[in-house]
């Protein structure tokens, strides 16, 4: 059976953190990435043995997660997280 070729936006959706706010496509899209690819659940944070990936937790990892650091991206899994409470770094000298 040959695989279906994904398309280099797809590819980097794939990628924590890359997506930001995913649109409910893309959510969709990557619901199911995540339950066929037990590799992409682990970098994704994701216990590879367990089915439960919730909408929230997917969201997280896509807006703050990071492609080659797995125990954020696990923390990111394991509690929704209020992001009116979320205070992110101001750049200055950009």
């Amino acid at each position: 059976m040959a695989r279906a070729r994904i398309s280099p936006a797809e590819k980097r959706l794939l990628e924590p953190g890359w997506a930001g706010e995913p649109e409910p496509e893309e959510l969709e899209f990557l619901q199911r990435k995540l339950s066929r690819d037990r590799r992409l659940a682990a970098k994704w944070g994701f216990n590879p043995a367990t089915t439960a990936r919730p909408e929230w937790a997917i969201r997280q990892v896509a807006m703050w997660g990071q492609p080659n650091h797995k125990s954020l991206n696990a923390a990111l899994t394991q509690r929704e997280i209020n992001s009116s409470g979320l205070q992110l770094p101001l750049l200055v000298g950009f």
